[in-house]
């Protein structure tokens, strides 16, 4: 049995080929596989770089939010200028110009029109209207439940899944 200082600086070794590309998944699992050491040491071992990894995910899931947060109010900014900048050449009647650096131009949009309906979906002669039909899961499950089975001719249900919980 190797002892605990070995067994952790083995797991820092792991955790570090986690973090480095060259080696494969299955790599670092043969590696977790061959440290010696009891079952509930190598789940000790498991969970201590599980809960390292989920920290880190934690800490960039956190900065992709905030800079999409920073990107969206760039992206925001950069169109109330691009608005103010087309409101102000409609009002002085300047839809076309030059500078030395740029050229601005109004024009219309492109692709196909927008579609507005002033009806509802069902005053629409029916070779406009459009049918869409989609099985109600809810429904079907509600109707094994009612019936005691797990399927019928038409559906069944999976195996439910299951999961680790660490505490």
């Amino acid at each position: 049995m190797s002892s605990l200082y070995s067994m952790t600086a083995d797991y820092e070794h792991v955790l570090q080929m986690l973090y480095d590309e060259e080696y494969d998944e299955q790599t670092v699992i043969d590696t977790l596989d061959s440290i010696e050491g009891a079952i509930e040491d190598k789940a000790d071992g498991y969970a201590m770089i599980m809960r390292e990894l989920e920290s880190d995910a934690a800490k960039l899931k956190a900065e992709e939010e905030r800079l999409a947060s920073r990107r969206m109010a760039l992206e925001n900014k950069a169109k109330r200028l691009k608005a103010n900048l087309y409101e102000s050449m409609k009002a002085v009647g300047k839809p076309k110009f030059k500078t030395t650096l740029f050229s601005f131009g109004i024009q219309k949009n492109g692709g196909k029109r927008a579609l507005v309906l002033d009806c509802g979906v069902d005053k629409l002669p029916p070779e406009l209207q459009m049918v869409t039909v989609a099985a109600n899961n809810d429904a079907i499950r509600a109707y094994l439940k009612d019936s005691g089975e797990d399927s019928c001719e038409f559906a069944h249900l999976a195996p439910q899944g299951e999961h680790l919980v660490i505490r």
